[in-house]
């Protein structure tokens, strides 16, 4: 079984420099472009999806739904599951603003960063429940069929951590970039479920002039 994890193209909050989470912005449209070329690679790679799971929020959906029309028309279905890093009161503040606004923002420590609970935002905790419960449907329901994923960077942070790490790492500093693809191959090792990265590509490999936003985000 392969999984593709994807992250959404780029979006309005993204070219805003926000912090997104889960406030809705749609897909800029370069980040139509950057899905597109996406889905016409993972089409002459051979991907073959039989499903494609996105989180409901339009930046995602959106994305999917390019992917899927370069890939046989495969069927998007969305899971609130893959909904961002829920970031609470740093949701649509650019990077400055929240460390003017929470001066200790910035100063979090790397084991802090990935838990937004501190702000009104989703514990680590939080997200690895919905994550798990993602997984489990996942390798209940499909078997050997192939899946492509689209998702935010924070969650497929973690959920590159919950699905290919023993004992589970609370950090893997991988990038993902707007389009950017992890293939998975999931199996047994050792009498343990578990999958296993078999390949990362990002756009400036596979589609260069669209890899790049033509405004400079903020660092969110």
């Amino acid at each position: 079984m392969a999984i593709y994890l994807i992250r959404h193209g780029l979006s309005e909050g993204n070219n805003k420099g926000v912090y997104q989470g889960g406030m809705d912005f749609p897909l800029t449209k370069f980040g139509k472009m950057q899905a597109q070329a996406l889905g016409r690679w993972l089409n002459q790679y051979g991907a073959e999806p039989a499903v494609i799971y996105s989180s409901p929020l339009a930046r995602a959906v959106q994305t999917a739904q390019e992917l899927a029309l370069l890939n046989g028309e495969v069927e998007v279905r969305t899971d609130p599951d893959l909904k961002e890093f829920g970031g609470g009161k740093i949701e649509g503040l650019k990077f400055e603003e929240a460390r003017e606004k929470y001066p200790e923002f910035e100063q979090r420590t790397l084991h802090q960063r990935c838990d937004m609970s501190e702000y009104g935002g989703e514990s680590y905790e939080q997200v690895h429940e919905r994550i798990s419960r993602f997984i489990a449907v996942i390798e209940d329901r499909h078997g050997d069929e192939n899946i492509l994923v689209v998702s935010h960077g924070g969650t497929l942070h973690q959920m590159l951590c919950r699905w290919c790490g023993y004992p589970v790492p609370r950090h893997v500093l991988t990038r993902f970039s707007n389009c950017c693809c992890h293939k998975l191959e999931l199996g047994e090792v050792a009498g343990t479920r578990i999958a296993r990265i078999q390949w990362f590509v990002t756009l400036e490999l596979i589609a260069p002039d669209v890899a790049k936003s033509p405004v400079n985000p903020g660092r969110f």
